[in-house]
C-alpha cells in the first residue's frame, strides 16, 4: 500500500478535484483505493456526494479524546466510486481532532498512521486531501505517508504557497516521525499552456528542484463542475479530454510510486 497526500498552503489549488479524479480512475483500472478527506471543508466528501453517519467520520477516529472511538470499518463508506472507499470527513469532529492532535504533537501526530495501519492490507492506494493551511491536519497526513504531491496552478502565489507546504514536507522528513517521506513531484492543474506566466513558474518549480509531473490538468469548468455536483469529472464526462488528462496524470503517478521502496509509512 502506497499512501499519498496532496496538498498546497493555498485554496483554490484543486487539491480536492485531483484527489477525487485521480482516486475514480486508479479504481476503475483495478486498484483498491482509499480516499481520505482530511478537510473539516468536507469538500471531498461531497466529491463523491457521500456523507457520514453520526458519530462515524475521520473526526472520530482521530479524537483520542474521546471515551470510545469507532473503528475504520465502523467508518469507511464503501464503493463511492467503482474501487474506491473514503473515510468521509465531518466539520466539527474534524475540528475537535485538530485540537486533540495540536495538544500533543508526538503522539497526535502519528494517529493518522495508526488509523491506516488498521487497512494496511486491504488497498493498493491511499490519497488524503488536506486543508488549505498548515495545521495538524496537513502534518498528521504526511507522518503517514510515503510521498507527498503538490498540487499548484501554474501562477507565482501559487508558488510561494506550494513552497510553504514543501518546507513543511521538508520538516517532517527531518524528524523522526517520518524520515523517508518525499516530495513525488509538482502536479499543474488548471493550466492554460499558452500563458506566459506558466512558463516563469515553470522555472520557479526547476530552481526549488522540484521534479515537475509531465502530464498536467488543464484548465476546465467541467473538473470543478462535476465535483460539485457530487461526481468526479472522470465519471461525468468519460469521453471528455479532461478524463484523458487525469488518467495520463495517474499512470505518471503510479509509475513514479513504483520507484519508491515498498515500504508503507502507515505500517512503519
Amino acid at each position: 500500500m502506497f499512501t499519498v497526500t496532496l496538498g498546497n498552503q493555498k485554496g483554490g489549488a484543486g487539491k480536492t478535484t485531483c484527489t477525487a479524479n485521480l482516486a475514480a480512475i486508479a479504481g476503475g483500472a483495478g486498484l483498491r483505493v482509499l480516499a481520505v478527506d482530511a478537510d473539516p471543508q468536507g469538500q471531498l466528501t461531497e466529491s463523491f456526494a457521500a456523507e457520514a453517519m453520526a458519530g462515524r467520520s475521520l473526526g472520530e477516529l482521530l479524537d483520542r479524546s474521546l471515551a470510545a472511538r469507532p473503528t475504520v470499518d465502523q467508518v469507511r463508506l464503501h464503493h463511492v466510486a467503482p474501487g474506491v472507499d473514503l473515510l468521509p470527513a465531518e466539520e466539527r469532529p474534524l475540528e475537535r481532532a485538530e485540537r486533540d492532535m495540536d495538544g500533543d504533537p508526538l503522539e497526535g501526530l502519528s494517529v493518522v498512521r495508526q488509523v491506516l495501519a488498521e487497512v494496511v492490507d486491504d488497498y493498493d492506494l491511499v490519497l488524503i486531501d488536506t486543508p488549505p493551511r498548515l495545521t495538524s491536519l496537513t502534518t498528521g497526513p504526511l507522518v503517514a505517508s510515503d510521498a507527498a504531491l503538490l498540487v499548484m496552478k501554474p501562477q507565482s502565489f501559487h508558488f510561494m504557497s506550494a513552497k510553504a507546504f514543501a518546507a513543511k514536507v521538508a520538516q517532517v522528513a527531518a524528524s523522526p516521525l517520518n524520515p523517508g517521506l518525499v516530495i513525488l513531484g509538482v502536479l499543474f492543474n488548471g493550466e492554460d499552456a499558452e500563458a506566459q506566466e506558466t512558463i516563469v513558474v515553470e522555472r520557479l518549480v526547476a530552481d526549488a528542484q522540484w521534479d515537475l509531473f509531465t502530464a498536467r490538468v488543464p484548465d476546465s469548468r467541467l473538473a470543478s463542475k462535476a465535483t460539485l455536483s457530487g461526481r468526479p469529472a472522470v465519471l461525468a464526462y468519460p469521453n471528455h479530454s479532461i478524463t484523458a488528462a487525469f488518467r495520463a496524470v495517474t499512470d505518471e503517478l503510479l509509475a513514479r510510486l513504483a520507484q519508491l521502496p515498498e515500504l508503507t509509512a502507515a505500517g512503519a
